[in-house]
């Protein structure tokens, strides 16, 4: 009879978990990488020839959740990209347009200054989100750029595209590498 009464208690807290826990989660993806297609990476000219290290961030979430700002950009399904690998593809952005300079690349999992070359341009993702909009999905980067001369700025950038995800993040991932060239102050780092 006790054998009874203990598995009638346990099959009435199962049900009674079961109807008060939460949803499963919704399906999984693997990270989404990004695609560079047709992307042509900006180039800076005019760089100084005293050799740049090229810093990007990682120890970021490998399985960050991609924000969807908007409801059905990706019904039922989360999405999720490396935040590592995106900081890594940024800084060879960087690297392949700096025309004419000795590049050093390095990782690291905090922002330290060290002695590989006289200047460091450090290069960290904080963030995505994507939106879906009529006139196409808009995917926004959320990053920071650090120099070794002590310029720091917090970057938003956004592209609007009718491609798909996968497209937008590396067109996005492009646009804030010409925002890094862009900078006034990165462009008189790099120069002198």
């Amino acid at each position: 009879m006790k054998n009874l009464i203990s598995l009638s208690v346990c099959l009435v807290l199962i049900l009674f978990c079961m109807a008060f826990s939460p949803p499963l989660p919704v399906e999984f993806s693997k990270p989404v990488a990004p695609d560079f297609g047709n992307v042509i990476p900006p180039k800076f000219q005019g760089v100084s020839k005293t050799p740049i290290t090229i810093i990007v961030r990682t120890g970021g979430e490998r399985w960050y959740t991609v924000e969807q700002t908007t409801v059905g950009v990706f019904p039922n399904k989360r999405i999720y990209v490396d935040i590592d690998a995106l900081n890594r593809d940024g800084g060879k952005l960087i690297a392949y347009g700096l025309v004419g300079a000795t590049i050093y690349e390095r990782t690291v999992q905090r922002a330290i200054f060290g002695p590989l070359a006289p200047k460091e341009l450090h290069y960290s993702i904080a963030g995505v989100s994507i939106n879906k909009r009529d006139d196409g999905l808009e995917c926004l980067i959320y990053f920071t750029v650090q120099t070794s001369w002590g310029h720091s700025r917090h970057y938003e950038v956004r592209t609007l595209t009718q491609q798909p995800f996968e497209r937008a993040l590396g067109e996005t991932i492009a646009k804030s590498v010409e925002m890094v060239f862009a900078d006034e102050r990165v462009g008189e780092f790099l120069k002198y």
